[in-house]
């Protein structure tokens, strides 16, 4: 099992092989409806493939040895240990956990999902954050202050 990311723009791109993959007859589309998308560099995530069997860290390159990521970007606004990628074996999925980052790790919405208190919601410039969520969250007896439970 492995999961193959297309680099569209920054520095990881630099020196990576494109990967053909077979797409049984669809075509891979970028964002703003691009064709070709699978012409990209890729990043292949295996899940016991890196330091920390299961964990694949990314983040800025730092002189700090203990926080050295897998793929270190040399973006300016990415944080030292900014997302990791992980396989959980039961699920047998791989999955997408910001780091603690200062400014958050995002990823495009394709169906329903749940919102909770202390969720941002960015659409190009205009960021939304999540102060109520109507009360269903793990914060409901923070809520209580609202009178609408």
């Amino acid at each position: 099992k492995a999961l193959i990311l297309r680099v569209v723009s920054g520095d990881l791109a630099r020196d990576r092989p494109v990967i053909t993959t077979p797409l049984s007859g669809n075509r891979e589309v970028m964002p703003g409806g691009k064709d070709d998308f699978s012409s990209l560099p890729a990043l292949v995530i295996l899940p016991n493939g890196t330091q920390f069997s299961g964990v694949t860290k990314f983040g800025r390159i730092s002189s700090r040895r203990t926080l050295l990521p897998d793929l270190p970007m040399d973006e300016p606004i990415a944080s030292r240990s900014h997302f990791n990628i992980t396989y959980e074996q039961d699920s047998n999925q791989f999955k997408v956990m910001d780091a603690g980052s200062k400014w958050g790790t995002f990823v495009k919405v394709t169906s329903s999902t749940e919102l909770n208190c202390g969720d941002w919601i960015r659409v190009g410039n205009a960021e939304f954050f999540i102060r109520y969520c109507g009360g269903g969250c793990k914060c409901r007896r923070s809520h209580n202050h609202y009178g609408l439970h």
